[in-house]
């Protein structure tokens, strides 16, 4: 044997020696990795998978969905978790496999978002499959409130570490949560946001479940619709005691994706999905945004075969073009296919829309507004219009709930992830609350006419004037640029109908926004917005839109101050969208008709001189209807040039 070859039988047998001792080191540790052992043993985030119904359902290739285990044909529920007696309305069982759940010391991590203002909570538990009183450890959260808990092998006694946090203003401190609960078999500690905050001594063994499972459970009775995967974004487990050190770069790492609107981390996915804006007779806007910068392409057609192709050659965070040279009232399919540098790729899934129609066709349209903060308020919403195939959808402002510069995430991880798959195939026209105040992102996300803050379009027999309310003390005064504006588009409107939309108030009986009426007296509506009523006055606008409070309300047709039920102005208010809802003054004033406090949507059918609406509540039932129909005209309406 040469040396060469000494040498190399030499390292074979210490490799088979090494091997031998990996595989009795993991049999020993009863079948968990040892990469587990030192590292991260599971990592998840949750994204609710919001999709419309049976065929719009659409097959993305960037949402990750985390599903328990396949049960078994037959089997039985296990009993839940009560939270200081609440059941849970939302839970997932056998998230993990009992093999890879931690034996030894530990860290747990949860990112919440806790954006709601109703009461929720949340528990992330090792229990007993059989007996959920038997709880190794469990990590709760109950608005605010944070628990987390250990039971002792020897007797099963439990210690407990607790920390009542604060509701701050700041995006990470105010609805972002980072908790942390550490055991290192001699204390149990809690950091939130970062920082310790609790600490005990803890038992150096805990409890042996006979049949454990990890499940995750959401407390959500305060809250319709809302899921788990709603307020917990993010999970990971490690099998090792994290120092304080380590747990403020996970803080701070996680801020930092939070800062740049990524969901995932390490995952190529749409931030925004594909997203229509402003169609026309001829042609439609499209835009849509991912995680990273990548080259795309359009595919487009009359069939779902999509023959037609444009490529976007540029790397770019952001897409957006106007696709034209289409066919009016037509529909057509489409979809987005994007690629990174490193050659990863994500499809939108088929998708679906429709051109606006010739003067003359009948149409419809859906109004929200105040969308705001619960993802799962507006996907509901987004169902029952959908059932509805509007050719469009107004949102009269507060699309989120404050989502200016610093807070893109507002818009990333909530207002996409309830509205993305409806807008992917109905168009939006929006205009901008008081929560996109400096347009920043409104102006990013949209793809508009004019100055996109305020603009006018026509869409058939109607022609719609969006303003931009965050302007009201100067823009709207006589003289001001909206009020000139204004006064010269609806001068030159041929329309049969005339619609103005904005997101303040201009009359209403809101009980505490324009003065408290519980304890005295107050203006029925924003005295702002009612400089620019004259111009609708005098242009006979049909109905203006607008939100800002969080409730249904429908003026009688209102001219000069009082109902005129002939050549009065409708107002209506539409703000049912995700916002906490708000209520109504203890008396009606003489021009309000119908009030709803609920989270609603309002759907306008138009055909020719005939207007009907209908406003329906989440759970599709109607709620209001008004109609009404314009007599003939002298002269025959003319469309513009």
């Amino acid at each position: 044997m040469s040396f060469q070859n000494g040498r190399l039988w030499c390292s074979l047998l210490i490799c088979l020696v090494l091997l031998g001792w990996c595989s009795k080191v993991q049999a020993h540790q009863g079948g968990h990795h040892a990469s587990e052992e030192r590292g991260v043993i599971a990592d998840w985030t949750f994204v609710p998978a919001y999709a419309l119904e049976a065929s719009a359902k659409n097959p993305r290739t960037d949402l990750k969905v985390h599903k328990p285990k396949q049960a078994s044909l037959l089997s039985a529920a296990t009993k839940p978790i009560l939270l200081n007696g609440q059941a849970p309305t939302d839970r997932i069982v056998d998230l993990l496999e009992p093999d890879r759940l931690p034996q030894g010391k530990f860290t747990v991590e949860i990112w919440l978002n806790n954006h709601v203002d109703q009461p929720v909570g949340a528990v992330m538990a090792v229990r007993d499959r059989d007996h959920p009183e038997q709880v190794q450890w469990a990590l709760t959260y109950e608005h605010h409130k944070f628990d987390v808990v250990l039971s002792g092998a020897s007797n099963g006694e439990q210690v407990a570490a607790s920390f009542k946090g604060e509701r701050k203003k700041q995006a990470h401190r105010g609805y972002w949560w980072h908790l942390v609960a550490v055991y290192d078999q001699d204390k149990l500690f809690l950091y939130a946001n970062g920082k310790e905050v609790a600490s005990v001594n803890a038992p150096n063994k805990l409890v042996d479940l006979k049949n454990p499972m990890l499940e995750l459970a959401g407390y959500f009775k305060n809250e319709p619709y809302m899921k788990w995967d709603n307020l917990i974004h993010a999970a990971r487990i490690h099998g090792r005691a994290l120092d304080a050190k380590a747990i403020n770069k996970s803080y701070a790492d996680f801020l930092e994706r939070l800062k740049d609107a990524r969901l995932y981390d390490n995952r190529l996915h749409f931030t925004a999905p594909p997203y229509l804006n402003h169609a026309t007779v001829d042609g439609i806007n499209l835009l849509w945004e991912t995680d990273r910068d990548t080259t795309a392409e359009l595919h487009y057609g009359l069939t779902s075969k999509m023959e037609s192709k444009v490529e976007f050659k540029d790397l770019s965070r952001l897409h957006e073009l106007t696709l034209d040279g289409l066919e009016a009232d037509t529909a057509y399919f489409y979809k987005v296919v994007c690629k990174d540098v490193s050659g990863n790729t994500i499809e939108s899934g088929p998708l679906t829309f429709r051109t606006a129609v010739n003067l003359g066709q009948s149409f419809k349209f859906a109004l929200i507004g105040d969308t705001e903060t619960r993802p799962h308020i507006n996907a509901r919403l987004a169902e029952l219009i959908w059932q509805d195939r509007p050719n469009f959808v107004i949102n009269v402002g507060d699309l989120t709930d404050g989502g200016k510069a610093n807070e893109r995430w507002q818009w990333t991880h909530e207002y996409f992830v309830g509205l993305g798959a409806l807008h992917g195939r109905i168009p939006l026209y929006p205009v901008p609350g008081n929560g996109e105040g400096d347009l920043i992102w409104y102006k990013h996300y949209h793809r508009l006419p004019g100055n996109e803050a305020y603009y006018s379009y026509r869409f058939g027999d109607a022609e719609f004037f969006m303003l931009d309310s965050n302007q009201r003390q100067h823009g709207f005064a006589e003289g001001g640029e909206q009020n000139t504006w204004l006064r010269k588009k609806m001068s030159e409107s041929k329309a049969v109908w005339k619609f103005a939309a904005h997101h303040h108030a201009t009359y209403t009986s809101e009980e505490n926004d324009y003065g408290n009426r519980w304890e005295g007296d107050g203006t029925d509506g924003d005295p702002l917005v009612q400089q620019i009523v004259p111009v609708y006055e005098e242009y006979d606008l049909d109905i203006v839109f607008f939100g800002h409070l969080h409730l249904y309300e429908r003026s009688r047709p209102f001219l000069e101050g009082h109902v005129d039920e002939d050549h009065g102005v409708v107002h209506l208010l539409a703000g049912g969208g995700g916002g906490n809802l708000e209520d109504f003054a203890p008396n009606s004033p003489e021009f309000s008709a119908k009030g709803y406090r609920g989270h609603h949507y309002v759907l306008i059918s138009i055909t020719g001189r005939t207007l009907s609406g209908k406003m329906y509540d989440l759970e599709g039932r109607l709620r209001d209807h008004f109609q009404w129909t314009k007599p003939a005209p002298s002269l025959t309406d003319k469309g513009p040039e």
